[in-house]
Formats: C-alpha cells, structure tokens, sequence
C-alpha cells in the first residue's frame, strides 16, 4: 500500500541541565532548632529577599514606643533572615504589644512556608529539565524488515560520528508486531523545531546531499505508515523519579525492557482521572520496594485525550515483583479506583517494547551507563584485509547502491 510521507526519518535530540548550584547560606544568629527540612531549604531559598519585612509595621509601631531598632537585621540570604524576619523585634515584656506580635508572627511564618514550597517546586524543575517527548512510531513492512533495520543503523552511525540528534529506538515485542519506536526527550518546543536541522546535517555530512535525500525516500517505502506525537512529561503524577538528570541516565542506561499502558480518557474527565492518578501516586510512593513510574501526556499527534503510565525493567524477570494496584490501595480504595475507572476512562492499551541500541544514538550519560549495550560493534567484512577500517569515509558514501523495488 502507499504510504504517506514521514515526516522525518528519525527522532532527534535531548539535552540535559544540571540543577543549578547553590550558594553558602549564612550562619544564624539565633538559638532556633534546625530541622532537616529547614537545613534543605536554606540552600533552595539562598537568594531570597526578605523585602516585605522592611514594609512591616512592626519597626513603625517600635518607633513610635520609643524602642531601639538598631537590632533589626539587614534581612537577606537564604531562611536565616526568615528566622530573623519572624523573630528580630524583640518583646521585652510589653504586654500590650505581645498579642499583635503573635500574630504577626504566624503571619510571617505562613509567608515562609510559602516561599519554601515554591523554592522546593522549582528545584525539582532545575532538576529534572526535560519537559516533553518527542515520539514517532513506525509500523513496518514485514517483507522489508531486514532492509529497515540496516538503513536505520546507518542513519544512526551517521548521527553519532557527527554530532547529530540524539534518540532511543525501540521495537515492540508484546503487542503489534514489527512496530518501532524513536523517543527524544526535548526541553521545548524550540528545541523540537531545531532538531530536523541538525539530523539533516549529520547525515548530508556523512553521505551528501543526494544520498541522504535518498536514503529517506529508501525508509518510507519500508513502512506502512507513521506517526508523530508530542507528550509531556507529568512529574506531578510520576512516582520516585530520579532526583535529577545524572540518576535518570543511568536508570536508562541499565534498562531493557519498558512497560507502557496507554489510557484513553473519555471527554471531559482530564480532572477526575487526574485526581485518582494522585491517589495512586501516594500510595505508590509508600511501597516497598521504592516503584518508579513516569507519566506522559499526549499534546500533539494524537486524538482525544491519553496518558502514558511507563514503568522501566533491566529484565522482564523485574515486572514479576511489582505490586498490584489493589495491594498498594487496599480493598476499599481499589473499589474507588475501579470504579471512577469505569466512569472516567473509554480503554486502555498495553504494550512492553525492548530497546534497540544498533537503531539509537543514546545520550552520552546514557552510554556511559552500560557501554558494552549502547555502543554497537562495527560490522566488519570477513573477506576485509586486516587492519583495514571498517569506517567508510564520506568521499566513498557519496552514492548508494539501490536496492530493486519490490
């Protein structure tokens, strides 16, 4: 059958953000207990002004008693000027002040919880950057099987020798059969509208112009069809992610086996389904051992609305302990989660693709994980002469051999 267009040969590109470093934070000048949680927001909130203290009207009522203000603090730097936000006008004993002071107090302290929990939330941002997957999905032609996979290893030698995209392939081995998958992780839409150039250029640099023009041409004949799809990743509905970029490397890195159910919502449910999905979530994040599943939403490509539910395994022997829903929410929240399953939900879809590194060009910190599965051994001709590379320069790639339409 006819096949429309790919829109793209192959997936392109991730780019990982180190979380941002924080500076020192100044010793305190108070007495106060410090708990864990404080000491963890000291290095999150460094850069806080605490200008709202200065617009209190504690310091003018203090004025206008007569009190001393050479105490107040330059208010600055990280939950030590919190500290001293809430506690640096001292009482002395003042009863007609002491009521207002404590409410000013609670006042305050409600400010720095705030600020706390937004400096924690944009941490976890910082360090975990990557917002979207860039997906495309190909189901290929059993009798052109063999031609895809080799004109996908060149496309991929041609990218990691030239510093092109970067994608993991993966083919689906529970579910529709000879279905390939290429996923990038993208910071942006920017940076999805950037890639295409750069997947050109890696493989123009390698084969030329005509041979690369060519070669895409080659990949749409061996498929029936394709599909590209944008998903965003859900943090919020994840569960025990990496705490950032490096430990999601090499998560990735060991894995071979990923799990995926797709989730096809009914209309108009986004906030109910969301609302379970946080249930789950919670008691997730309670099992032992620690389970860590991610979360995607489509937002381009696809129709209606779907949720991914991704779980990653180095071995399929590594499904066989997971718990089940009903044993993390017990009797009586698993007859809620079935039944707002039924109300909310339209199906559901399951898959377990493995990976397929001869067909990627993995990140660097994803290779380094496991450099023996990521890095494919060049195939060399048994009749070569030895010692003669198995590199083909780009002078001698200028033209490829077409292959007879079938």
């Amino acid at each position: 059958m006819d096949c429309p267009p790919c829109p793209r040969l192959q997936l392109r590109g991730s780019a990982g953000v180190a979380p941002a470093s924080h500076s020192t934070s100044i010793e305190p000048a108070y007495d106060h207990a410090r708990t864990p949680i404080f000491e963890r927001a000291v290095q999150l909130t460094s850069q806080i002004y605490w200008e709202a203290a200065l617009k209190s009207n504690a310091p003018k009522k203090l004025a206008v008693e007569g009190r001393n203000l050479s105490h107040r603090p330059r208010l600055r730097s990280s939950l030590d000027g919190a500290f001293r936000w809430v506690y640096g006008h001292p009482l002395n004993g003042n009863p007609n002040y002491l009521e207002e002071a404590v409410m000013q107090r609670k006042a305050r302290w409600a400010s720095v919880v705030s600020m706390v929990a937004f400096a924690i939330a944009a941490s976890q941002a910082q360090q975990m950057p990557e917002d979207y997957l860039d997906v495309e999905t190909v189901q290929v032609k059993p009798e052109r099987r063999a031609e895809f996979d080799a004109l996908t290893k060149k496309v991929a030698a041609a990218n990691r020798q030239n510093q092109g995209d970067i994608w993991i392939a993966m083919e689906t081995a529970y579910g529709p059969g000879n279905r390939v998958t290429f996923i990038s992780t993208r910071r942006g839409y920017a940076e999805i509208e950037k890639a295409p150039a750069i997947f050109d250029q890696a493989l123009e640099k390698t084969y030329g112009k005509v041979a690369g023009d060519k070669m895409e041409q080659q990949f749409n004949q061996y498929i029936e069809s394709s599909r590209s799809e944008i998903r965003r990743r859900r943090w919020d509905l994840s569960s025990n992610a990496p705490a950032d970029p490096a430990a999601y490397a090499k998560l990735l890195g060991e894995t071979r086996w990923v799990r995926t159910t797709a989730i096809h919502l009914k209309q108009g449910q986004i906030a109910n389904w969301e609302a379970l999905a946080k249930d789950v979530k919670a008691a997730r994040d309670k099992s032992s051992p620690p389970q860590t599943v991610f979360v995607s939403q489509a937002v381009a490509g696809q129709e209606g609305t779907i949720f991914y539910v991704t779980t990653l395994q180095n071995s399929l022997a590594g499904f066989d302990g997971l718990p089940t829903t009903q044993q993390m929410l017990g009797d009586e929240g698993y007859q809620k989660f079935l039944k707002t399953n039924a109300e909310v939900v339209s199906r559901t879809e399951t898959v377990i693709n493995r990976f397929l590194p001869e067909l990627s060009n993995a990140p660097e910190q994803v290779v380094a994980a496991a450099p023996d599965y990521w890095q494919p051994k060049p195939v060399v001709n048994a009749k070569a002469h030895a010692g003669k590379s198995s590199v083909v320069p780009t002078s001698a790639t200028s033209k490829i051999e077409e292959k007879p339409q079938q």
